[in-house]
């Protein structure tokens, strides 16, 4: 395991990396409403998440958000206004997450902090952007038991 700094100092540059990487324009539809919504993280920047519990999105129909950042689950609001979106602070459980997820995890929480639009692309996908852009799939649907 890294040192505390050398962690911090990767993350870092995972950040610069990522925020360099640029993003993919998202055209189409920004008028859908995303109340009611739950999606899967795909993208951060040009990185695709291979992890086997990627980050999550799910939108209450009241502006709650929820999910998990592929180690904790977080909590919090988000405010939409027609194709504009901000997050409140997000509250997270504080399990340690280390290697690719903790790394994930980081980036995606940083990344959410900043994001101002939205909208759906012409693949159906969510992408949120202002700086680093995530790209979101629609959540698989669990089977009722």
């Amino acid at each position: 395991m890294l040192p505390p700094m050398m962690r911090v100092l990767a993350v870092i540059v995972l950040g610069i990396a990522l925020a360099a990487c640029g993003g993919e324009a998202a055209s189409p539809s920004t008028s859908a409403g995303l109340e009611g919504t739950s999606w899967t993280l795909v993208k951060i920047g040009d990185q695709e998440i291979t992890l086997e519990a990627p980050p999550t999105l799910t939108v209450g129909a009241d502006g709650a958000v929820s999910g998990s950042t592929g180690c904790n689950t977080y909590n919090g609001t988000a405010t939409i206004e027609g194709d504009s979106i901000s997050f409140g602070d997000l509250a997270t459980t504080m399990v340690h997450c280390s290697g690719a997820p903790g790394i994930t995890e980081t980036a995606f929480l940083a990344a959410v902090n900043e994001v101002e639009a939205f909208a759906i692309d012409s693949q159906g996908r969510l992408v949120l952007e202002d700086g680093v852009v995530l790209v979101f799939e629609p959540a698989e649907e669990v089977p009722a038991s």
